[in-house]
């Protein structure tokens, strides 16, 4: 057996600094039993850089971006066969504080129930919230919402400080997992791809295996505080066409029956005036729109989808 328990798991695309940066701040992790799979999606060169850090650092290049559900999962992979206990995804716009890996261990060691665990996020430099958990809402038993908890909430008035909290979903932006939640249900589906859910749908299959939150500040995210949803900025064209396609491809694949056509006529009709207010331009519509409309999506996306595993 392995003595090393976590392998946390990084993307890069385009965004070097970032990434750096989230690199030196779990340099100064006051626990050393990890090492660090990061995943290129580019051209940059990380040999030199990671040679500086105190902890190893494995690097995969994907010259081709598959998508955010494609590219972790070909760091879990390599993270499964190297038998570690536990896999912490992070984005690469996260700091992470010294005690972090070192307190969501001890939460996961004393708490068998838990197989999934985030942890409080806040803005940077800030004491507001941007996550700490999420319920899966249903109105009048059918219509779904995700409901983001507690955000722009100060900390201070967090209700279960440093105590667990069950919620039904995490977030790709800091989740601790155990390594044999992924043996059971399998990995991100990577059938979504820009703007993606996958996330959400990791979660959705995983809900039976115990998804709390524990609730302390760990992790600081640099988005700004001012946006008004998951979305910071302004959908462009490209995004916006995988927006469309992700959201129907969430419901067809975990609804059934008459929640299906409910929730499909809730997006056309109500949720996507909201999302073609957020494009930043006409094209960014006109592809939010064709992916409403995509009759192979419909045709060839398989109900109760497994190709995750």
């Amino acid at each position: 057996m392995t003595n090393l328990e976590t392998i946390i798991i990084l993307i890069n695309w385009k965004k070097p600094v970032l990434t750096r940066q989230c690199l030196l701040s779990l340099q100064q992790s006051s626990y050393g039993k990890f090492e660090v799979i990061l995943v290129e999606n580019g051209s940059f060169k990380w040999k030199a850089f990671v040679k500086k850090l105190n902890f190893k650092t494995h690097i995969i290049i994907s010259k081709k971006n598959k998508g955010v559900a494609a590219t972790r999962n070909l760091a879990i992979k390599k993270a499964l066969g190297k038998k570690a206990e536990f896999i912490w995804i992070l984005d690469n716009d996260v700091l992470v504080k010294p005690d972090a890996l070192k307190e969501m261990i001890k939460v996961l060691k004393e708490s068998s129930q838990v197989g999934l665990l985030g942890n409080v996020i806040t803005f940077a430099g800030t004491d507001k919230i941007y996550f700490a958990g999420g319920k899966f809402k249903y109105f009048l038993n059918l219509f779904l919402f995700f409901n983001n908890l507690y955000r722009k909430t100060d900390k201070k008035n967090l209700p279960f400080k440093n105590e667990l909290k069950k919620v039904d979903y995490l977030i790709g932006c800091s989740m601790f997992i155990r390594s044999k939640v992924f043996r059971k249900i399998g990995l991100f589906d990577e059938d979504y791809r820009v703007y993606g859910v996958e996330d959400l749908d990791f979660c959705f299959r995983a809900s039976k295996l115990g998804i709390y939150v524990y609730g302390k500040n760990l992790v600081e995210h640099k988005k700004n505080i001012s946006g008004n949803s998951r979305f910071q900025d302004k959908i462009n064209s490209q995004q916006a066409y995988f927006l469309a396609q992700n959201n129907l491809k969430f419901i067809l694949k975990n609804m059934v029956g008459i929640k299906i056509v409910l929730n499909l006529l809730l997006i056309y009709f109500f949720k996507s005036a909201w999302y073609l207010f957020i494009c930043e331009n006409c094209k960014a519509r006109l592809n939010y729109l064709k992916g409403l409309v995509s009759i192979n999506m419909f045709k060839n996306y398989k109900i109760k989808n497994d190709n995750y595993k």
